[in-house]
């Protein structure tokens, strides 16, 4: 896109972050401003696209992970192994962590496909290994703009919004 085209304010998405924001000049640097929840991201104009609501939503869920069993995603999910997948309980801890932050990353797409507005994360106290990585899952989302911890630090209370 030829970013002499763009006007201050006009919404625009890089392609491979998926960031969304509004166009805020170009850097003495050559890279496009892009204000996105508060904050300006220098981006590389050959990533820039200029959008429209269905471009930026064809973008984003090519770039989730589909989820594979929704069946029982409501707005909330149970990380514990023994609701999640039993026969794996006397699996390897390191693989049981993996399906668990799988299982976690598919929940969060679905409930963001959803365009709900609050989510619960249920990963147990135990040695914290699975709430750290939770957390980190959590913090890798734009629309999950607080979270906080419910259940005397057993789950993740999550609110999401969507620009």
């Amino acid at each position: 896109m030829d970013i002499n085209e763009l006007w201050i304010g006009d919404p625009i998405m890089s392609r491979k972050s998926g960031k969304s924001g509004t166009f805020e000049g170009v850097h003495a640097g050559g890279k496009v401003r892009l204000l996105s929840n508060g904050k300006i991201y220098l981006i590389d104009p050959k990533q820039i696209v200029k959008y429209e609501e269905k471009a930026i939503k064809s973008i984003v869920q090519n770039k989730r992970t589909k989820y594979k069993e929704v069946e029982n995603f409501g707005d909330t999910i149970d990380l514990h192994i023994e609701r999640l997948n039993p026969t794996l309980a006397n699996s390897n801890p390191v693989h049981i962590v993996d399906y668990q932050v799988r299982k976690c990353k598919s929940f969060l797409d679905f409930t963001i496909d959803q365009r709900k507005l609050s989510a619960i994360i249920i990963h147990g106290k135990g040695t914290g290994q699975l709430k750290l990585e939770v957390i980190n899952l959590i913090k890798s989302y734009d629309e999950v703009v607080s979270y906080h911890e419910i259940n005397n630090g057993g789950a993740q209370e999550l609110r999401l919004v969507y620009y």
